[in-house]
């Protein structure tokens, strides 16, 4: 299924935002908001369209510990 880019940042980003609050490992909103979209966008420049993949990428960086400064942000690479 093709999504318009925009769904497909809304949808990927909410299956992830869901995930971590569920868990409970969502911490500062502000961290994992910014670096959900960083990290889905960086993708779709790349050229991934899988929606799951989007969500669950971005996901490794919480390892059960929750969101940090400290967690790798893709911004120092962001393609402009």
């Amino acid at each position: 299924m093709n999504e318009m880019q925009p769904t497909l940042v809304e949808n990927s980003f909410r299956i992830a935002w869901d995930y971590l609050e569920a868990t409970g490992e969502l911490g500062n909103p502000d961290i994992a908001a910014q670096h959900l979209l960083d990290t889905i966008e960086i993708m779709i420049r790349q050229g991934e369209r899988r929606r799951l993949f989007l969500s669950n990428s971005p996901l490794r960086c919480t390892s059960g510990l929750g969101w940090s400064e400290e967690c790798p942000s893709p911004q120092r690479n962001r393609i402009e």
